[in-house]
């Protein structure tokens, strides 16, 4: 979380909520439990949004610090602390930050969302007051619920829903579903060829040849042996019925089949083909190559060399201002030659490229491979 999310929570009409809650002081050595069940009753959450506890700000939120507690915890300390309260299975997630605001120090306990609800203990928590074993504490609007209860029937429900991906909308279902590969089977019959969900055979993924003009080769596909590629459509289906549709391509001869990555455009001399990691094209080639029997890592291990792969939009922001800098300082140098551009135009007429084929005029050549000069030099920064 960066500082203006952090002031804007301080300062939102709000106050708490099932998102934040403000804390004046950090928790006393006999606050353990209601540290803990704080924390369990942020996890237990029906929504999908990270939660935090505010620590040095008042209930009328004023910032009054915790610079001189003295029960002060890291991320450590308290990651240790959970690590011996007896859960039923997983953990909650956390880590603490500090930030400093109006002369002061706050802390910030975020507690990472999970689907992995509900959380609760299988044994007695007894530090001050007492967690029950088998108790589900959780988080509605601004309230916890009390030490001596557990939530309602309703409102676990909501939680096994959460866990199953059920209060999801389907492609959302997707994108959790491509994660569980051992659950999923390539298919190719009579009436489909594509990727089966064994557990529910409603969630299909189908392959379809797809005949549309299209160019027949790309920058991310020219270091293959054989940089012509075909194209597919990959549809997400749920009993039948097309939910998204993306493009994709198959590379060397049909070695292997990958999403295709977006294009990215600096100006109009600097382009190159980029993936973000948590995409669902990402997603989806990461979970092809584990699924699909003809699939060959060589070929996807060049494809993924001629892309640019990033963590976040913040990630492409960073790498473009270090090569623009490295560009304008003339420490790299995107000089397309003439001995490449005709070495690139051999290859491609070994795979049937034609002379009159436009992937095979100079000019798109040395686009692409001043393309594969840029995703080299940000691969490296």
């Amino acid at each position: 979380m960066d500082k203006e999310k952090l002031l804007a929570m301080i300062h939102s009409s709000e106050h708490e909520n099932e998102y934040w809650d403000f804390k004046e002081k950090w928790y006393t050595k006999q606050q353990k439990a209601d540290l803990v069940k704080d924390v369990v009753c942020f996890a237990n959450t029906t929504h999908h949004q990270d939660c935090y506890l505010i620590i040095g700000v008042t209930d009328d939120q004023r910032i009054v610090g915790v610079e001189h507690d003295e029960n002060r915890k890291n991320k450590q300390n308290l990651r240790d602390m959970l690590s011996r309260v007896p859960f039923a299975k997983d953990t909650p997630h956390i880590d603490v930050q500090t930030y400093v605001l109006a002369h002061h120090e706050v802390d910030v306990i975020t507690i990472f969302d999970s689907d992995q609800v509900p959380f609760f203990l299988q044994g007695e928590y007894r530090k001050g007051k007492v967690l029950y074993p088998g108790a589900i504490y959780c988080r509605i609007n601004d309230s916890n619920t009390p030490f001596d209860a557990t939530a309602s029937d309703s409102e676990v429900e909501r939680l096994w829903h959460k866990r199953f991906h059920q209060d999801m909308e389907i492609m959302d279902r997707f994108t959790y579903l491509l994660k569980e590969e051992k659950h999923w089977e390539y298919v190719e019959n009579d009436e489909y060829i594509g990727f089966l969900y064994k557990i529910d055979p409603d969630f299909q993924i189908v392959l379809k040849d797809d005949n549309a003009p299209r160019q027949w080769t790309a920058a991310y596909a020219i270091n293959e042996t054989k940089p012509r590629i075909t194209w597919q459509r990959i549809q997400f289906r749920y009993r039948n019925v097309l939910i998204k549709e993306i493009l994709g391509v198959w590379l060397d001869g049909g070695r292997a089949l990958a999403p295709v990555p977006n294009l990215i455009n600096w100006n109009d001399e600097i382009s190159f083909y980029a993936m973000f990691r948590h995409s669902l094209a990402y997603q989806l080639l990461t979970f092809i190559h584990q699924i699909m029997p003809l699939s060959d890592c060589e070929q996807i291990a060049r494809f993924k060399h001629n892309i640019v792969i990033y963590d976040d939009e913040i990630d492409l922001k960073h790498q473009q201002n270090l090569f623009m800098q490295a560009l304008q300082k003339h420490q790299l140098s995107l000089r397309v030659t003439t001995a490449e551009i005709s070495s690139l135009k051999q290859k491609m007429q070994n795979d049937y490229f034609n002379e009159n084929d436009r992937e095979m005029q100079p000019d798109h050549l040395k686009t692409m491979l001043k393309q594969v000069k840029t995703t080299m030099y940000i691969n490296q920064l």
